[in-house]
């Protein structure tokens, strides 16, 4: 049995670093409809808490201004079992306005992991890591667009042993996804980093490392994953937008009775009242094309 294989049998060892507190949602910027907001950091974490027993070890972390770290790993102990952790980075925001209103909204990012899966050349276990975008509507609960932007998983055949380093997994990524948002909603961008682990009827190491010293032991390189740019736009609220209309040509309106009512009549007075042109009464003063006539305007009839 290894170094490494003997320190798991006994019990695995993390390094917890900072973490972004768990707390609810409480929206720290103001989206308006028709705009782009770009975010510079995460607001909160959420993760698996630290477990370490000699079958199994979890651990999460979340390191601020946007990065997520996750292990999950099985001892040679553990025998047709599994094991899964997670962490999430909340970057929290409110769509304003009260009505209601359902938006489409695209959201734009760039994302970067880098970490290891690892196992021992057995077939029948193997790890997996599962990174997701998700546009969520904190104020109903539900899940409004998303994107898998990684899903890993190898058979332990496939791997190498985490006493050589594991296998690598590494890269960088544009991403883009397209959802709806609510206008007086929280909402949240959450990057999800999940680790996972199996194994078989055969013991071994095997497991799932996105987090910097696991074991005590510093892998080499910077295992984690993070957003490195982060924003989203809405769209223009077709609805508003048509009350605006309205409410200016309201305005017109009544700046055309005012011009109406200023007009000059035939016998060069100003008019006193609004003239009603579907009376008959009024039909000679409105229903007269002006004409000029030494150089003063005059109307039929008069």
């Amino acid at each position: 049995m290894d170094t490494k294989s003997r320190v798991m049998s006994r019990g695995l060892t993390f390094v917890i670093p900072l973490v972004m507190a768990v707390a609810p949602a409480v929206a720290s910027e103001v989206v308006e409809p028709g705009e782009t907001q770009v975010f510079t950091a995460a607001d909160r974490c959420d993760g698996t808490p630290f477990e370490d027993t000699v079958f199994r070890g979890t651990n999460s972390a979340c390191v601020p201004p946007a990065r997520v770290e996750a292990t999950a790993i099985l001892s040679v102990a553990a025998l047709n079992s599994n094991v899964t952790s997670f962490s999430t980075a909340f970057t929290d925001f409110t769509v304003t306005g009260t009505n209601g209103a359902v938006l489409d909204a695209s959201v734009s990012a760039t994302v970067d992991w880098d970490g290891v899966l690892f196992g021992a050349g057995i077939a029948g276990a193997g790890a997996r890591v599962k990174l997701e975008l998700i546009l969520f509507d904190e104020t109903d609960g539900a899940v409004k667009g998303s994107t898998v932007i990684v899903d890993q998983k190898q058979d332990s055949a496939t791997l190498v042993g985490i006493d050589v380093g594991g296998t690598r997994f590494t890269g960088s990524e544009e991403v883009s996804l397209t959802g709806t948002v609510v206008r007086g909603h929280d909402h949240s961008l959450q990057l999800k980093l999940t680790c996972g682990a199996e194994s078989g009827l055969v013991g071994l190491d095997v497991g799932c490392v996105f987090m910097n010293d696991v074991f005590g032991i510093n892998l080499g390189g910077d295992p984690h994953a993070k957003w490195t740019s982060l924003s989203i736009t809405v769209e223009q609220d077709i609805f508003e937008r048509l009350d605006q209309i309205d409410a200016k040509l309201e305005g017109l309106d009544d700046k055309l009775d005012e011009v109406i009512r200023l007009l000059l009549t035939p016998q060069g007075r100003r008019s006193t009242t609004f003239l009603d042109c579907d009376d008959e009464d009024d039909d000679e003063v409105c229903d007269f094309p002006l004409k000029w006539n030494n150089g003063r305007k005059k109307g039929r009839g008069r």
